[in-house]
């Protein structure tokens, strides 16, 4: 399957919508967003990953989120997770993520 990625700013926040599963074959997809948003200036003050249709996300995926988290961090942009599966929830308190990651 495919990831796709769908970025709509708003005045406060971006929301960044990802659809399909986060993989060692498409995490660049979403940390290639998160570099340009990164880039922006000025940079979002505010990201949430809405993860409403994600179906999947491997370990490189979960990795991901992390080096999306330290990306937007060191932009000074908050990344809060929005609509978590349960799946991908329990994945991510497997990881001890939930423990990172700000989730809504």
């Amino acid at each position: 399957m495919s990831l796709t990625v769908n970025v709509v700013p708003q005045p406060d926040v971006t929301v960044v919508s990802l659809s399909g599963e986060v993989t060692v074959k498409t995490y660049r997809q979403l940390t290639e967003v998160a570099d340009a948003l990164a880039q922006q200036s000025p940079p979002p003050p505010k990201v949430r990953l809405d993860l409403a249709q994600l179906n999947y996300i491997d370990s490189v995926g979960l990795g991901s989120l992390i080096k999306v988290f330290t990306t937007l961090k060191r932009a000074g942009t908050e990344l809060v997770l929005a609509s978590v599966a349960p799946a991908i929830r329990d994945s991510l308190a497997l990881t001890k993520l939930d423990k990172l990651l700000a989730i809504e």
